[in-house]
Formats: structure tokens, sequence, C-alpha cells
């Protein structure tokens, strides 16, 4: 349908493998992120 979408969050490495992680300083970057951008928005 050719709708414009973007992804934000940490890296895919290792995505779907057996020992698939995110190191901390990445998730919690993405959760100050997303946070924020909802306060924005709400605000």
């Amino acid at each position: 349908k050719n709708i414009p979408a973007y992804v934000y969050g940490p890296a895919p490495t290792g995505m779907g493998s057996i020992n698939e992680n995110v190191p901390v300083e990445d998730y919690l970057h993405v959760v100050r992120t997303h946070a924020l951008s909802a306060f924005d928005y709400l605000s």
C-alpha cells in the first residue's frame, strides 16, 4: 500500500537467535525516548 513508516529500537543483532539479547544501555535509551515522546505528545 506504499504507506511510509519507520522502526525505532535497539540494533537487531542476534534477533530471533537462541540467545537473543539487548544491551541494557540500548534498552534504556529506547525506553527513555518513548517516554519523552509520549510526554511531549500528551502535553
